[in-house]
């Protein structure tokens, strides 16, 4: 669970600290697999396993993943000019882009976005398609529905 500060009573940066993090995967209105650790645990699933890129992609290809408690930094909002946000490794291309403007160095956010998978099988890093930026702690989950969970296998 999310220990952020909802965006509609949020008091200071401070309450926005929260250093564990959960990445899920949502599929249908339900979430279907998370990966735990972080958003560098996702990029890791795939680039990790001696060359057997293809397990991850079968797994989360083609996927929404929904990002809790996302710290805002300088590497999020290097290139929010070209209209992306970068999540470790994650390339997010922001479908609402002035809404992403709205938030500070310091805030958390919650992203929702569809992942490519790598863009060629050599070189660490994902990319996202049609990705979501809501206030942190707008998304609840476990989403209702028939989960389950899945980690990555090497």
């Amino acid at each position: 669970t999310s220990t952020c500060t909802p965006w509609s009573s949020r008091s200071s940066r401070a309450a926005w600290r929260n250093d564990s993090r959960t990445v899920s995967v949502a599929e249908s209105g339900s979430v279907v697999a998370s990966v735990r650790g972080g958003l560098e645990e996702l990029v890791h699933a795939y680039f990790a396993g001696y060359g057997e890129i293809w397990g991850p992609k079968a797994m989360y290809n083609n996927k929404v993943f929904v990002f809790k408690d996302v710290l805002i930094d300088e590497w999020v909002v290097r290139e929010l000019d070209k209209g992306w946000i970068w999540l470790d490794l994650i390339k997010c291309p922001v479908v609402n882009l002035d809404d992403m403007k709205q938030y500070n160095l310091g805030d958390r956010i919650d992203v929702v976005g569809l992942n490519l998978g790598p863009e060629d099988d050599q070189t660490p890093g994902l990319t996202f398609a049609d990705c979501y930026v809501l206030p942190c702690g707008s998304l609840k989950l476990p989403a209702e529905g028939d989960g389950g969970a899945v980690g990555p296998a090497y």
